[in-house]
């Protein structure tokens, strides 16, 4: 596994030249002209360290964004995987049908579950329903705002019902305004569920934390935010017999929106390989004895 930098920033052209002159690359100048500048390079090359150097030199102050890269093999030696999406897609607004942002939530969901006042624990007992068409492009799947759900096209539908994979079903996607279902792409609605992660897991649950000298609160039901902080682990053993589809039992997220995080199989990662499906990545676990 490797981490991979993306830097993004404002920089004038003459020192964008410079700056891409030292690292060997190529400037690629936009039409219109702009100042925004995006760089990507492996954390574990020289480049990386020149980069930051010379972007201190220009006053530059820039965190990067990173990402766990992942080597074939690597991903198929994982007997799970995690499953994020590229993009997520559904458009904004959508259909309230009131004054209160839950209100869309209430058209899906069981507001009687889960907290009053965030997403956590909250039950989806009804299709989504999306003022407007889910654009996928080239991909066969891919997320939905704003509950981060997941939908697919009816080729990959197809493929994960002829290959019997379990853990999922296939809902129907409402368009709103018609009540009418969108003929071309379906929610993949996972069922299955994973056991709880290893005690090595590090997951981070913060109640309030200090924003600017205030207290601050994330739900007033004290849901609190939980992040994951490293790596992921399970215990092999837990994963001896487990749905192709599953969510884990633990809930993530901040503020008032909280989700269970989607795992696929090996077997359900190597239909994706095998036919070319675009519009998520994989991240494995690390799994202990």
């Amino acid at each position: 596994m490797r981490i991979k930098a993306r830097f993004v920033f404002h920089l004038p052209l003459n020192d964008a030249k410079k700056l891409f002159s030292v690292i060997n690359q190529k400037l690629v100048e936009s039409n219109p002209p702009d100042t925004m500048r995006v760089i990507e390079v492996y954390k574990d090359t020289p480049k990386y360290g020149i980069i930051v150097r010379e972007l201190e030199k220009l006053g530059v102050s820039c965190t990067p964004d990173e990402d766990e890269v992942y080597t074939k093999q690597e991903l198929l030696d994982s007997p799970i995987l995690r499953i994020v999406p590229n993009a997520h897609r559904g458009g904004y607004p959508q259909p309230e049908g009131g004054e209160k942002e839950e209100n869309y939530q209430g058209h899906s969901y069981d507001l009687d579950t889960g907290c009053k006042y965030c997403t956590h624990g909250r039950l989806q007992n009804r299709p989504l329903r999306l003022k407007s068409s889910v654009k996928m492009g080239n991909n066969d799947i891919s997320g939905i705002w704003w509950m981060r759900e997941l939908v697919v096209t009816k080729k990959l539908r197809n493929l994960i019902e002829d290959a019997g994979l379990t853990g999922c079903e296939f809902w129907p996607v409402i368009k709103h305004g018609k009540n009418v279902p969108f003929e071309d792409v379906f929610q993949l609605k996972i069922v299955g569920t994973l056991p709880a992660m290893s005690a090595k897991t590090n997951i981070i649950y913060e109640r309030e934390w200090i924003f600017e000298g205030r207290k601050m609160r994330s739900c007033p039901y004290g849901c609190g935010e939980r992040y994951l902080q490293g790596s992921i682990y399970y215990c092999a053993r837990d994963l001896a017999s487990i749905p192709d589809f599953a969510l884990t039992p633990e809930w993530f997220g901040t503020n008032n929106a909280y989700w269970r995080w989607p795992f696929l199989s090996q077997k359900a990662y190597r239909l994706f390989v095998d036919n070319k499906i675009k519009g998520v990545r994989f991240y494995p676990p690390v799994v202990v004895e």
